[in-house]
């Protein structure tokens, strides 16, 4: 008569294949996970320096239209609060 069963060391290298298996489909799960993060925070920082793009864009073409310098809101004329009256000379 005889026995089929498997024996110690059988299931011992299918405990290490199948082992072998899950952590590498958890490291490849782990690295996509990793990499949309990143590309994420690529996404976000293009937008918000294409944001910064557009209000420079804003700034020069506004102070076009009013015949102010370019660079009249980086120098306000006096005080510390920077509004419409104080911001710099038309012309200048």
């Amino acid at each position: 008569m005889k026995k089929s069963a498997f024996t110690l060391v059988e299931t011992l290298i299918v405990i290490a294949v199948f082992g072998t298996g899950i952590l590498a489909v958890l490291y490849g799960i782990t690295k996509t996970l990793a990499n949309q993060d990143r590309a994420n925070t690529q996404i976000t920082s293009s937008f918000l320096a294409r944001e910064g793009i557009e209000l420079m864009y804003n700034l020069r073409d506004s102070n076009y239209r009013k015949k102010l310098p370019r660079n009249c809101i980086f120098e306000p004329l006096g005080g510390n609060d920077i509004n419409a009256d104080n911001i710099c000379k038309a012309g200048e």
